[in-house]
């Protein structure tokens, strides 16, 4: 009997407070660049969190230990959350480009983690995004958003207005960057980004490195061992090929950035 008096406050409490933040606190129409974002799992007794990287798009640890680019829709699939929450300043969504930088990095050229509920979950990938490490204390959502307060100035969460952002999608068209008209000093802030984290892909691709050598350093003489062994040299091949690709794809971005410099002329 007291244990289901404490859950029906429980849950009393919950649904109070998704009336107040969705019916009566101003929402956000989009987060920004870099927001951290996150859902409620099981009636608010645990969360979800992920990274917005624009149109609509975030980045998540998922359950299976995949890293994935998911929308909305996705990223409240198979929780019992109705809303997203927002890092925000004072009402406005707070976020920044090298954290969105870097997640989509992860994503790409990293793909998966051991996920672990605990150990290794997804606040700690979170944190990671707005860290640069990848091994970090962040286990629980409140850690997560201590290191947002911390780092970004974040002093409040706004839930995301998911209709109102589907309504301004459909109005107003997407930007392309091709066609997009830069200024000088943004060109070459986006080219600093990238070529800060094309640095520490360099640094991650050494770890990996380092890791293949040991990994063929340590053949197993026994059969029963062999396949594992195998299964591991393909799994450090692949992160290494990721790496490799993405430090390829971003040196390329770098040169096309460089091309819409204005060229300086030489006494």
């Amino acid at each position: 009997m007291f244990f289901s008096a404490l859950k029906l406050i429980f849950k009393s409490k919950y649904v109070a407070e998704h009336v107040i933040d969705n019916h009566i606190r101003d929402k956000v129409i989009e987060p920004a660049i870099g927001s951290i974002l996150y859902t409620d799992l099981v009636l608010g007794t645990s969360e979800h969190s992920g990274v917005y990287i624009g149109n609509g798009k975030i980045v998540q640890l998922s359950g299976t230990g995949n890293i994935d680019c998911v929308s909305a829709d996705q990223f409240m699939s198979g929780s019992t959350g109705v809303s997203i929450y927002v890092s925000c300043k004072d009402g406005v969504p707070v976020g920044t480009e090298e954290i969105s930088e870097r997640a989509k990095l992860y994503q790409k050229s990293v793909g998966s983690r051991l996920y672990n509920v605990i150990l290794d979950n997804c606040h700690q990938f979170s944190a990671s995004c707005i860290l640069g490490k990848p091994d970090n204390e962040n286990n629980f959502l409140w850690m997560l958003k201590h290191t947002c307060k911390k780092e970004m100035g974040v002093n409040e969460w706004r839930v995301w207005d998911l209709d109102a952002f589907s309504a301004q999608e459909k109005t107003n068209e997407t930007s392309n960057l091709s066609t997009e008209r830069l200024s000088a000093e943004e060109v070459e802030r986006r080219m600093e980004t990238k070529t800060k984290f094309l640095v520490e892909l360099n640094k991650e691709s050494i770890v990996i490195q380092k890791r293949l050598m040991d990994h063929l350093h340590s053949i197993p003489s026994s059969e029963s061992r062999m396949a594992a062994w195998e299964n591991k040299q393909a799994e450090l091949d692949k992160q290494a090929d990721r790496i490799f690709d993405e430090m390829e794809s971003l040196s390329r971005e770098i040169e096309e950035l460089e091309k819409l410099l204005p060229h300086k002329e030489t006494a």
